[in-house]
């Protein structure tokens, strides 16, 4: 009777230790009975079921996965090659149609590859070379193309295998020898065309600050004749003023002044005047004589 308790003891034991299991919290529980899904454990937790082999565990992970594919060529719109190579940021979203449809990580990543790659042919045929590198960033458009190939992946690998993808980007982009060649040279004459563009608009802000300082410098020059005349013309009229009020106050010596200013202007070194004895300008240097 002790070996019966004993064996059925060691039967219980070994009957918990296979039908516990744990599902962690960063993972999803599939449970299997005979080969098909019965039960999806979403919480973390201690869990029991029937022993192996009529129930078994699949544990998922809940966590993001991020796959590099390998570099592939493929056809611009203008039929030149280039060579890409993507990442994919991704996660099991349904475990219960991951596990219909997939059941490994290894075949989910090659499947997503191959998403990735027919869905960036397809995509890549409708863009030129210069929407993918340019010098001139308005021009380019592979945040466009991410955008896009995220959206057709999502809505393919969520249907059919129950996977998220959180996001898709470029890791590298390259051209073959022929492509480059091309591509420099277009970079080439379009640094070109913009060095000239800018040469030109700084050629018509130098002759439009000319312009202006040629515009500003005649202003100020008019203005500063025009004052000058304006100086000149109250000098001359309070020359006028004081002749005036030196006339009212003697005849005989303003005529004098007047005289001997005309003497001024008129003799010269070695000149010879001859005046009649009836001359005023003879008489008023015959009075200065006495």
């Amino acid at each position: 009777m002790r070996k019966i308790g004993i064996v059925i003891v060691i039967f219980i034991l070994t009957y918990f230790a296979l039908s516990l299991y744990v599902v962690d919290e960063t993972e999803w529980g599939i449970i299997t009975q005979f080969g098909k899904p019965v039960k999806t454990e979403v919480n973390p937790g201690l869990y029991l079921k029937l022993p192996t082999p009529i129930q078994d565990v699949y544990y998922f992970d809940k966590r993001s996965e991020v796959i590099k594919t390998q570099p592939i060529q493929f056809l611009l719109k203008e039929n030149k090659p280039i060579i890409v190579s993507t990442y994919i940021t991704w996660r099991i979203k349904n475990p219960l149609l991951f596990f219909e449809a997939v059941v490994y990580k290894k075949s989910a990543v090659s499947k997503l590859e191959d998403m990735a790659n027919s869905n960036l042919g397809n995509l890549l045929g409708q863009y030129r070379v210069d929407q993918i590198i340019n010098t001139n960033k308005s021009f380019i458009k592979t945040d466009e193309i991410e955008k896009t190939l995220k959206e057709l992946m999502n809505k393919e690998s969520f249907e059919k295998y129950g996977i998220e993808i959180i996001s898709v980007g470029f890791v590298r982009i390259s051209y073959p020898a022929i492509v480059t060649t091309a591509v420099y040279k277009r970079m080439k004459t379009e640094r070109e065309t913009e060095a000239k563009a800018i040469r030109a608009k700084g050629e018509e802000e130098a002759k439009k600050i000319k312009t202006d300082a040629d515009k500003e410098a005649k202003e100020i020059l008019s203005e500063a004749e025009k004052k000058a005349l304006i100086t000149k013309a109250e000098a001359d009229a309070e020359v006028l003023k004081l002749y005036g009020k030196t006339y009212e106050q003697s005849y005989e010596y303003f005529n004098y002044l007047k005289s001997i200013e005309s003497y001024s202007k008129i003799l010269k070194k070695r000149t010879t005047l001859i005046f009649s004895t009836d001359s005023k300008m003879f008489k008023n240097l015959e009075g200065e004589n006495e």
